[in-house]
């Protein structure tokens, strides 16, 4: 306003300076109205018409500032509901897991006083627990562990025949030739479904036999067969070792001496032991699977291929072969609980012991209670970004109810233990690594390559148990840990 004002009062001035000195017209005739028009308005008329110039330009100015306002608040709006919906995805995508139907092991040594390895249940089934044997009988280890695999294989299979459709996925011994093992689970398998009546299904999907593959944790592995195929509606994980036989087989001084380096790695390890381990998982949308496919009108015959029967169908093959009675029975199978994503990390210098170590293991925990749908994956509106941030104590879930671990002997695991409690401590998880434990390095001794999968099935059995979440931490070599969570079905997200 004084800017104005004092354009006014320069305009008045100038226009009088250049009509008294330079224009000098004759006023002497002119009237008083006349004079005041002549002295005033021509000022007045450009000051007014740069008045209304000015307050046009900040007219177009505001209305400019408030599109592109509008326009910048429209685009972080759709950049926020993107930022979303991409949370929503990594939330998804990081909670994605499977589902345990049944566990099953066979050929455990007994173990004295220990506590029992996996509680007992209809869908947990604990099968010959065996004492010493007539190893020289048997020439090689797949010989010796035949028979626990028929138990196994046969519990899941008597138990649900629809499961005779889906592959076998098996961690075998690393000396196995992979030939045998393929051929003797071919053989098995094709016996319990002639025994069980059911049809053969022609074509090599039906009688598909593969390796598990190899990841940071046995979840993990069986998680990304799902991941990698949508489409595969379950399968069967199978993992045997026997250390014990192949320790009496040598019969060499690598292992009777009582050496340091042996004696070392069995109070990290265990005793050598063996078991046959087996689980029978399936994917977390089979309900949905099972429910998108066509009924069966009746017009075809036993020898009508699976396809015409049923085209929608055909891409989820070893779901459209099955009956109407295997598809309806296998909907009526609770699951016993679902396996989450693990989380693995390499501490390299931060040993058992030290701070570094059990805070690393608290940082692993809250990542896998994120995966567990335990605690939510915040979402950071200021920059669009979800992370992990720090949760408070009472932010974390108290359904941990069991843990099961290799952390190693009683003489070993002590540092271990003091992490992981210290770890469990802050972040508020009611259990206790002792009492409310499992030591797989005590309670089974060493599984060998069946480690891992035995204490996948260890966890689920205890989630299913308490109906709740067990925990399972598996170390390896040097200061390496692996977590994961499964959890039973009331707390499963």
């Amino acid at each position: 306003m004084i800017r104005a004002f004092f354009v006014l009062v320069l305009a008045l001035a100038g226009w009088w300076a250049t009509l008294w000195l330079l224009i000098a017209p004759d006023l002497s005739q002119w009237r008083l109205p006349q004079l005041v028009a002549l002295h005033a308005g021509p000022p007045l008329g450009a000051w007014g018409i740069w008045v209304f110039w000015r307050g046009r330009r900040r007219e177009r100015a505001a209305i400019a500032a408030a599109e592109r306002e509008a326009a910048a608040d429209k685009e972080r709006q759709i950049k926020q509901e993107e930022a979303r919906q991409q949370h929503a995805a990594e939330r998804q995508r990081l909670r994605y897991g499977c589902d345990c139907l049944m566990v099953a092991l066979a050929q455990v040594p007994p173990t004295g006083s220990s506590p029992a390895l996996v509680p007992g249940g209809d869908a947990i089934c604990v099968l010959t627990l065996i004492a010493e044997s007539d190893s020289s009988a048997e020439s090689t280890l797949l010989d010796h562990l035949r028979p626990g695999v028929k138990e196994v294989l046969g519990a899941i299979y008597g138990r649900c025949p629809a499961a005779t459709a889906f592959p076998i996925y098996v961690s075998p011994p690393a000396e196995s030739i992979g030939e045998e093992v393929v051929t003797c689970l071919r053989e098995v398998r094709a016996s319990f479904v002639a025994d069980l009546g059911s049809p053969v299904r022609s074509g090599p999907e039906f009688d598909t036999v593969l390796f598990l593959p190899s990841r940071d944790s046995a979840a993990d592995s069986v998680i990304g067969l799902f991941e990698a195929n949508p489409d595969l509606p379950g399968a069967v994980i199978l993992a045997f070792d026997s250390p014990w036989w192949r320790g009496r087989m040598l019969e060499s001084d690598e292992w009777d001496s009582a050496d340091a380096g042996k004696a070392e790695q069995r109070k990290w390890q265990g005793l050598p032991a063996q078991g046959v381990f087996a689980l029978l998982v399936t994917n977390p949308q089979l309900p949905e699977m099972l429910a998108a496919l066509p009924r069966s009108n009746g017009q075809h015959d036993a020898l009508t291929p699976y396809w015409e029967r049923n085209p929608a169908a055909a891409g989820r093959v070893f779901l459209s072969v099955l009956s109407e009675s295997e598809r309806d029975a296998l909907l009526t199978y609770p699951p016993l609980a679902r396996i989450h994503r693990a989380v693995s990390t390499q501490f390299g210098q931060h040993l058992p012991g030290s701070m570094a170590f059990a805070r690393g293991i608290e940082a692993q925990i809250e990542r896998a209670q994120i995966y567990a749908a335990l605690i939510d994956l915040p979402f950071d509106s200021s920059d669009g970004s979800a992370r992990a941030s720090e949760f408070p104590p009472e932010a974390a879930s108290p359904d941990c109810l069991w843990l099961v671990h290799n952390a190693g002997g009683i003489d070993r695991a002590g540092n271990r233990l003091a992490a992981l409690g210290v770890a469990l401590f802050r972040r508020g998880l009611e259990v206790d690594p002792i009492a409310a434990a499992t030591n797989v390095t005590v309670a089974a001794g060493d599984l060998g390559q069946a480690r891992s999968v035995a204490m996948l099935a260890m966890t689920v059995a205890q989630a299913a148990s308490g109906e709740g979440a067990a925990l399972c931490a598996e170390f390896f070599a040097g200061s390496d840990l692996s977590l994961f969570f499964a959890t039973a079905p009331k707390c499963a997200a």
